[in-house]
């Protein structure tokens, strides 16, 4: 029973997980303009189904608090948030795990297509070099 409730919430992490300790052929002028990591931006369609469940339980959260506790909204708006936040995290942490790896494929592609421009704008200004 256990693996069927963690099973959905654990296994998208351990795949990013995986896929970002690989040694990526990241590539700058890749078409999707994602390094050619542009599959990873339809994880947040994975984590809907998580989204939706838990954004009904936070809006039941605050509808008994409010009706039964009479209690102001001004009042529950830091619980809101931060359970916002934390959902902000859940979704998009895993992303982050790449984010060293394509600063560094940014960098290194910035410097030798910048050369290659450099090199090829001299020879049109200057046809001798």
């Amino acid at each position: 029973m256990v693996q069927f409730i963690l099973g959905p919430l654990v296994l998208p992490y351990l795949h990013l997980v995986q896929v970002s300790r690989r040694d990526l052929n990241l590539v700058f002028l890749h078409p999707d303009r994602c390094f050619g990591l542009g599959f990873l931006g339809h994880v947040a369609y994975a984590f809907a189904p998580l989204l939706i469940a838990h954004s009904g339980l936070v809006s039941g959260f605050i509808a008994k608090r409010i009706l039964h506790r009479a209690r102001h909204v001004a009042r529950l708006q830091t619980r809101v948030r931060g359970r916002s936040g934390l959902l902000l995290v859940r979704v998009l942490g895993p992303l982050c795990l790449f984010i060293a790896k394509l600063n560094a494929a940014r960098v290194a592609d910035c410097e030798t297509y910048g050369q290659r421009i450099c090199h090829c704008l001299c020879r049109e200004v200057d046809p001798a070099a």
